[in-house]
C-alpha cells in the first residue's frame, strides 16, 4: 500500500537561509536551531529574527572561527553575534511552536504535523478530527497541532494565516475551514483573498486577522520554523506523537484504532 503522506521533494532547492552564530563569553557558545533560548543571556524567546537567519552551534566550540565564517553584523558589540532582535513566537502558540487544542491538564498530549496543502492531511481531519474532537471535550487527549509549510508559497500563505487566527482565538475553526475547502496543490490557491474569506466564515473579520493576512505577519517565522519541525517530522505529513511515540500512519485514518491507542 501507498504510504499516504504528503513529503518533500528532495530534489527542489531549498530556501536559502543566512547563517548566524549567537555567541557570548561566560555563557553558552551557540543555540541549535529552534531551541528556546530563555537560558541564553543574550536572546529571549526564539531564534528568528526580523531577517531570515537560522542560528547554529559553533563548531567544537570555536567561537573565534565561526565568527570568522559568518561574519559580525554591523554595529553588534564584541560577543553579540547573529539573532539580537528575536521576534518571539505568535500569541496562542506553545513553546514548540505549535497551536494547543484542548487542556493543558489533559491526560495524553498528542502532537500533529499538518500542511495546510496537504491532501492526506485533509484526509486525516475527515476521517479523525471529529474522534479527536470528542477526545479533547472528554479531557483525554490534548492536540497540539504544528502547522508546516514545505508544499509551496500557498502552504506559506495559510500557515500564515493560521498564525495569525490562533491570536483570535480561532485557530482550529480556520484549520477545519482550510481542509475543507483545500485547492489542488501547486494551483496558486489559499489567496489573500481566498483566506480573507474562509476567516470571515469562522468569525476572523477583525482588522488584525485582515491586516495579518494580507501584509504576511508570520510568513517569514513560519518558513523559519517549519525548518524545525522538519528535523522533527522527516518523514512527511500527516506524522503525529502521542506522548512523545510515533504512531503508525495508517491509525491515523482509522478512528477507532486512533480512539484505542488515545483511551489505552
Amino acid at each position: 500500500m501507498r504510504s499516504r503522506i504528503c513529503q518533500l521533494n528532495r530534489q527542489s532547492p531549498r530556501r536559502p537561509l543566512r547563517l548566524v552564530c549567537v555567541t557570548d563569553e561566560g555563557s553558552r557558545n551557540a543555540a541549535i536551531p529552534g531551541e528556546r533560548l530563555a537560558r541564553n543571556p543574550i536572546v529571549q524567546g526564539w531564534a528568528f529574527s526580523d531577517e531570515p537567519y537560522r542560528v547554529i552551534p559553533c563548531a567544537r566550540g570555536d567561537v573565534e572561527g565561526c565568527r570568522s565564517s559568518l561574519g559580525r553584523r554591523p554595529g553588534r558589540g564584541k560577543g553579540r553575534m547573529g539573532v539580537m532582535e528575536a521576534t518571539g513566537l505568535p500569541p496562542g502558540h506553545t513553546p514548540e511552536g505549535g497551536v494547543l487544542v484542548g487542556s493543558e491538564g489533559a491526560r495524553r498530549r498528542l502532537v500533529v504535523f499538518e500542511d495546510p496543502q496537504c491532501p492526506y492531511c485533509r484526509e486525516f481531519e475527515e476521517r479523525s478530527g471529529d474522534l479527536l474532537r470528542r477526545e479533547v471535550a472528554a479531557g483525554a487527549v490534548a492536540v497540539e497541532y504544528r502547522i508546516r509549510c514545505f508544499l509551496g508559497d500557498e502552504s506559506v500563505r495559510a500557515a500564515n494565516a493560521l498564525a495569525v487566527a490562533s491570536g483570535g482565538g480561532r485557530f482550529d475553526e480556520l484549520r477545519r475551514e482550510i481542509f475543507a475547502n483545500q485547492p489542488p496543490e501547486h494551483s496558486g490557491g489559499f489567496t489573500t483573498e481566498d483566506l480573507l474569506d474562509l476567516g470571515s466564515r469562522v468569525g476572523l473579520t477583525t482588522g488584525d486577522y485582515v491586516a495579518g493576512v494580507r501584509k504576511g505577519r508570520y510568513e517569514r517565522w513560519v518558513r523559519e520554523i517549519d525548518e524545525v519541525f522538519e528535523q522533527q517530522d522527516p518523514q512527511g505529513t500527516p506524522f503525529a506523537l502521542l506522548d512523545g511515540r510515533a504512531i503508525d500512519s495508517e491509525s491515523l485514518y482509522d478512528p477507532e484504532a486512533l480512539g484505542a491507542l488515545i483511551r489505552a
